[in-house]
Protein backbone atom coordinates (compact mmCIF):
# COMPACT_ATOMS: atom_id res chain seq x y z
CA UNK A 1 0.00 0.00 0.00
CA UNK A 2 2.94 2.34 0.68
CA UNK A 3 3.92 2.15 -2.98
CA UNK A 4 0.43 3.21 -4.04
CA UNK A 5 0.66 6.29 -1.79
CA UNK A 6 4.19 7.01 -2.99
CA UNK A 7 3.26 6.81 -6.66
CA UNK A 8 0.08 8.84 -6.06
CA UNK A 9 2.12 11.55 -4.31
CA UNK A 10 4.61 11.45 -7.18
CA UNK A 11 1.74 11.74 -9.67
CA UNK A 12 0.26 14.77 -7.88
CA UNK A 13 3.63 16.50 -7.70
CA UNK A 14 4.37 15.38 -11.26
CA UNK A 15 1.23 17.05 -12.64
CA UNK A 16 2.28 20.32 -11.01
CA UNK A 17 5.87 19.86 -12.20
CA UNK A 18 4.81 19.10 -15.78
CA UNK A 19 2.49 22.11 -15.95
CA UNK A 20 5.19 24.38 -14.54
CA UNK A 21 7.66 22.98 -17.08
CA UNK A 22 5.19 23.90 -19.82
CA UNK A 23 4.68 27.35 -18.30
CA UNK A 24 8.46 27.87 -18.35
CA UNK A 25 8.54 27.06 -22.06
CA UNK A 26 5.42 29.08 -22.89
CA UNK A 27 7.28 32.39 -22.63
CA UNK A 28 9.56 31.28 -25.47
CA UNK A 29 6.96 29.58 -27.65
CA UNK A 30 4.25 32.26 -27.56
CA UNK A 31 1.87 30.84 -24.96
CA UNK A 32 0.55 27.63 -23.42
CA UNK A 33 -1.52 26.84 -26.51
CA UNK A 34 1.67 26.55 -28.58
CA UNK A 35 3.27 24.36 -25.91
CA UNK A 36 0.41 21.88 -25.96
CA UNK A 37 0.44 21.90 -29.77
CA UNK A 38 4.14 20.96 -29.83
CA UNK A 39 4.71 17.19 -29.69
CA UNK A 40 8.23 17.59 -28.28
CA UNK A 41 6.94 19.74 -25.43
CA UNK A 42 4.15 17.27 -24.70
CA UNK A 43 6.69 14.44 -24.60
CA UNK A 44 8.83 16.47 -22.20
CA UNK A 45 5.82 17.00 -19.92
CA UNK A 46 4.98 13.30 -19.98
CA UNK A 47 8.59 12.41 -19.18
CA UNK A 48 8.52 14.76 -16.18
CA UNK A 49 5.25 13.18 -15.02
CA UNK A 50 6.63 9.65 -15.43
CA UNK A 51 9.89 10.52 -13.66
CA UNK A 52 7.98 11.94 -10.69
CA UNK A 53 5.95 8.73 -10.39
CA UNK A 54 9.15 6.67 -10.50
CA UNK A 55 10.67 8.94 -7.83
CA UNK A 56 7.56 8.27 -5.72
CA UNK A 57 8.14 4.52 -5.89
CA UNK A 58 11.89 4.94 -5.37
CA UNK A 59 11.36 7.12 -2.28
CA UNK A 60 9.07 4.51 -0.73
CA UNK A 61 11.59 1.77 -1.51
CA UNK A 62 14.26 3.73 0.38
CA UNK A 63 12.27 5.09 3.31
CA UNK A 64 8.77 3.63 3.40
CA UNK A 65 5.91 6.10 3.03
CA UNK A 66 6.51 8.90 5.50
CA UNK A 67 8.34 12.16 6.07
CA UNK A 68 11.62 11.29 4.32
CA UNK A 69 9.85 9.79 1.31
CA UNK A 70 7.55 12.79 0.87
CA UNK A 71 10.46 15.22 1.14
CA UNK A 72 12.38 13.24 -1.48
CA UNK A 73 9.36 13.18 -3.78
CA UNK A 74 8.77 16.93 -3.63
CA UNK A 75 12.41 17.91 -4.17
CA UNK A 76 12.73 15.31 -6.93
CA UNK A 77 9.62 16.67 -8.65
CA UNK A 78 10.90 20.24 -8.46
CA UNK A 79 14.31 19.35 -9.87
CA UNK A 80 12.76 17.16 -12.59
CA UNK A 81 10.71 20.13 -13.75
CA UNK A 82 13.53 22.69 -13.81
CA UNK A 83 15.92 20.18 -15.40
CA UNK A 84 13.92 20.35 -18.64
CA UNK A 85 14.12 24.15 -18.78
CA UNK A 86 17.75 24.20 -17.69
CA UNK A 87 18.87 21.67 -20.30
CA UNK A 88 16.96 23.42 -23.09
CA UNK A 89 17.61 27.07 -22.31
CA UNK A 90 19.92 27.29 -19.28
CA UNK A 91 17.03 28.87 -17.38
CA UNK A 92 15.44 28.08 -14.03
CA UNK A 93 11.89 29.52 -14.14
CA UNK A 94 11.12 31.68 -11.10
CA UNK A 95 7.49 30.55 -11.00
CA UNK A 96 8.51 26.90 -10.58
CA UNK A 97 10.93 27.80 -7.80
CA UNK A 98 8.33 29.93 -6.00
CA UNK A 99 5.54 27.32 -6.22
CA UNK A 100 7.73 24.47 -5.02
CA UNK A 101 9.33 26.62 -2.30
CA UNK A 102 5.85 27.22 -0.88
CA UNK A 103 5.20 23.48 -1.07
CA UNK A 104 8.50 22.81 0.71
CA UNK A 105 7.56 25.24 3.48
CA UNK A 106 4.18 23.52 3.91
CA UNK A 107 5.80 20.07 4.09
CA UNK A 108 8.41 21.25 6.60
CA UNK A 109 5.77 22.92 8.78
CA UNK A 110 3.61 19.79 8.73
CA UNK A 111 6.39 17.43 9.78
CA UNK A 112 8.86 19.58 11.73
CA UNK A 113 7.11 22.75 12.83
CA UNK A 114 8.98 26.01 13.56
CA UNK A 115 12.31 24.29 14.30
CA UNK A 116 12.19 22.67 10.86
CA UNK A 117 11.50 26.03 9.23
CA UNK A 118 14.51 27.51 11.01
CA UNK A 119 16.74 24.67 9.78
CA UNK A 120 15.29 25.16 6.31
CA UNK A 121 15.92 28.90 6.38
CA UNK A 122 19.56 28.31 7.33
CA UNK A 123 19.84 25.59 4.68
CA UNK A 124 18.53 28.04 2.08
CA UNK A 125 20.51 31.09 3.16
CA UNK A 126 24.01 29.70 3.68
CA UNK A 127 24.59 28.11 0.23
CA UNK A 128 22.77 30.98 -1.49
CA UNK A 129 25.10 33.53 0.11
CA UNK A 130 28.19 31.46 -0.74
CA UNK A 131 27.11 31.08 -4.38
CA UNK A 132 26.21 34.76 -4.61
CA UNK A 133 29.70 35.68 -3.40
CA UNK A 134 31.18 33.30 -6.00
CA UNK A 135 29.06 34.97 -8.70
CA UNK A 136 30.26 38.42 -7.64
CA UNK A 137 33.90 37.34 -7.52
CA UNK A 138 33.80 35.62 -10.89
CA UNK A 139 31.19 36.81 -13.36
CA UNK A 140 29.07 34.05 -14.97
CA UNK A 141 30.54 31.40 -12.64
CA UNK A 142 27.00 30.64 -11.47
CA UNK A 143 23.62 31.91 -12.59
CA UNK A 144 21.08 33.69 -10.41
CA UNK A 145 18.53 31.01 -11.28
CA UNK A 146 20.92 28.34 -9.99
CA UNK A 147 21.32 30.25 -6.73
CA UNK A 148 17.55 30.41 -6.27
CA UNK A 149 17.29 26.71 -7.10
CA UNK A 150 19.91 25.75 -4.52
CA UNK A 151 18.22 27.99 -1.93
CA UNK A 152 14.90 26.25 -2.60
CA UNK A 153 16.56 22.86 -2.19
CA UNK A 154 18.15 24.11 1.04
CA UNK A 155 14.66 24.77 2.40
CA UNK A 156 13.64 21.13 2.19
CA UNK A 157 17.07 19.58 2.86
CA UNK A 158 17.95 21.84 5.76
CA UNK A 159 21.43 22.48 7.11
CA UNK A 160 23.84 20.76 6.60
CA UNK A 161 21.86 18.35 4.38
CA UNK A 162 21.90 20.72 1.40
CA UNK A 163 25.71 20.61 1.34
CA UNK A 164 25.69 16.82 1.01
CA UNK A 165 23.37 17.17 -1.99
CA UNK A 166 25.61 19.85 -3.51
CA UNK A 167 28.72 17.76 -2.92
CA UNK A 168 27.22 14.74 -4.70
CA UNK A 169 26.09 17.02 -7.54
CA UNK A 170 29.57 18.55 -7.86
CA UNK A 171 31.13 15.08 -7.88
CA UNK A 172 28.74 13.99 -10.64
CA UNK A 173 29.63 17.09 -12.69
CA UNK A 174 33.33 16.33 -12.26
CA UNK A 175 33.00 12.70 -13.37
CA UNK A 176 30.71 13.60 -16.30
CA UNK A 177 33.00 16.43 -17.43
CA UNK A 178 36.10 14.25 -17.33
CA UNK A 179 34.41 11.55 -19.39
CA UNK A 180 33.11 14.07 -21.94
CA UNK A 181 36.51 15.77 -22.17
CA UNK A 182 38.25 12.44 -22.76
CA UNK A 183 35.85 11.68 -25.61
CA UNK A 184 36.09 15.30 -26.84
CA UNK A 185 32.38 15.93 -26.41
CA UNK A 186 33.04 18.99 -24.24
CA UNK A 187 35.51 21.84 -24.15
CA UNK A 188 37.08 23.24 -21.00
CA UNK A 189 34.92 26.35 -21.22
CA UNK A 190 31.67 24.49 -21.96
CA UNK A 191 28.74 25.37 -19.72
CA UNK A 192 26.70 22.58 -18.18
CA UNK A 193 23.17 22.77 -16.77
CA UNK A 194 23.28 22.39 -12.98
CA UNK A 195 19.72 21.14 -12.37
CA UNK A 196 20.15 17.54 -13.63
CA UNK A 197 23.24 17.06 -11.47
CA UNK A 198 21.48 18.53 -8.45
CA UNK A 199 18.62 16.09 -9.11
CA UNK A 200 21.15 13.24 -9.13
CA UNK A 201 22.66 14.55 -5.89
CA UNK A 202 19.25 14.68 -4.22
CA UNK A 203 18.24 11.16 -5.25
CA UNK A 204 21.31 9.16 -4.26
Amino acid sequence: MDYVFGIATGLACGIAAALLTAKGEAAHLGGMKQVFADKKELRAMLVVLAVCCVIGAYAVMLHGYGENAIKLIVIGSYLSSVTVNDVKRREIPDLTTIVFSLLFIAVIWWFDGPSGLLAGAIGAAVPAVLLLVAMLIKKNSVGLGDIKMVAACGLICGFPGVFFVMFRAALAILVYSLIMLIFKKLKLKSELPFAPFLLFGALI
